[in-house]
């Protein structure tokens, strides 16, 4: 979850929307399914992981088109993958210990479910914040 100060942000103020869109970055997500993937080779994990690569095989197809091309084609394609991602997420995270990495790695990306996937709704926003990091990270460099 978001810092909590952050949260006056987020909240609509009367008639009017929130003045900042909380986004999740669903690399961090899938990097939770990764790393659980790779120590214990789950087959769970590993649906996880591809079901992530499949939203990011349409952010690839769609990269540097307009916002209006991209929220068409996410809600076209990605929607749908999102929708069916959550339903079998619930269904996991009912069969397996929330204690295990597994279970926290679902929780994790569920309890962000929200923020992770208003990307969809917004051909503006990405499905990572891997821009901001690589700005951060120029900046450092300098």
């Amino acid at each position: 979850m978001p810092y909590a100060g952050y949260d006056a942000l987020y909240r609509p103020r009367g008639n009017e929307p929130p003045r900042v869109t909380h986004v999740a970055c669903f690399a961090h997500a899938r990097r939770k399914f990764f790393e659980v993937y790779e120590a214990t080779k789950s087959p769970i994990a590993e649906e996880a992981v591809r079901r992530i690569a499949s939203l990011y095989e349409i952010e690839a197809e769609i990269t540097g088109k307009a916002a209006e091309l991209r929220q068409a084609a996410r809600q076209a394609h990605s929607q749908p993958l999102l929708d069916a991602f959550k339903t079998w997420a619930d269904e996991q995270l009912r069969r397996i210990s929330g204690k295990t990495a597994l279970g926290k790695a679902f929780r994790y990306t569920l309890n962000r479910w929200e923020a992770l996937t208003c990307f969809a709704t917004d051909g503006r926003l990405s499905i990572d914040n891997f821009i901001a990091l690589r700005l951060r990270a120029a900046r450092k460099d300098t």
